[in-house]
């Protein structure tokens, strides 16, 4: 993908990120200006939760388990998912509207708050097994 890029890109400025351990994650979303996810349609990662959790404002690729997660412009900036050019005209508005990027960063972060939360949802979880079991 790079050879296709050369002379496009300032690689100087794009860091390309392997393997981190838990808390290098973290620390890496919390210094974050913005959480670009990007999924095939299939089930979310953790990368998602764990941007929302901190508050890290999310552009997301618009596609249904996201739509089913998210809500644009409201806990998220969507774009169109194979669009190359959308998308990063989505970053670019997201990077040079702060008072966007920090709004739909706290409404994410109070969204993982409230659905996310693990003692949550396990109570919720043991109340649908005895709903079920009767």
């Amino acid at each position: 993908m790079l050879k296709e890029l050369e002379g496009r890109l300032d690689l100087t400025r794009i860091d390309f990120i392997h393997w981190l351990p838990y808390d290098g994650l973290i620390k890496l979303l919390q210094r974050s200006d913005a959480h670009v996810y990007l999924t095939y349609p299939f089930v979310l990662s953790w990368s998602l939760r764990e941007a929302m959790a901190v508050g890290c404002p999310l552009i997301v690729g618009d596609t249904t388990p996201v739509r089913e997660f998210l809500e644009d412009d409201k806990t998220a900036y969507f774009v169109p998912f194979l669009e190359p050019d959308k998308i990063a005209e989505g970053v670019m508005e997201l990077l040079e509207n702060e008072p966007l990027a920090q709004r739909l960063g706290a409404k994410a972060h109070k969204e993982a708050c409230a659905v996310l939360d693990v003692k949550k949802y396990l109570r919720e979880y043991e109340r649908l097994i005895a709903r079920v079991i009767g």
